[in-house]
């Protein structure tokens, strides 16, 4: 997202930067107050395998996540992502010059 503003706009102002991910923002913060209003709750389970123990038992994980959480940790990235992008290639032209 970074690359693609910098590439359409030839600008590292922090006001074009934000723009896509405040978009993305919106977006999921709508579908996230759905999805609130609406009591929908989806957990997405990621199992491993099943491991065989001596004993006889057969063990495996199980890794619960709700849909929301994925939301949230969505909303905080994509401003993240961008600023990590800017600052790192800031340091990269001050190490050039």
């Amino acid at each position: 997202m970074w690359l693609l503003t910098v590439r359409r706009t030839n600008s590292h102002d922090w006001y074009d930067l934000f723009k896509p991910p405040f978009a993305a923002f919106i977006l999921l913060l709508i579908l996230l107050v759905a999805m609130a209003f609406l009591k929908v709750n989806v957990v997405v389970i990621i199992s491993s395998p099943p491991v065989p123990a001596p004993s006889g038992v057969v063990l495996y994980s199980i890794l619960q996540i709700h849909l929301q959480l994925i939301l949230l940790w969505g909303l905080i990235f994509s401003f993240i992502g961008v600023a990590v992008a800017e600052f790192a290639s800031r340091i990269r032209k001050r190490m050039m010059q």
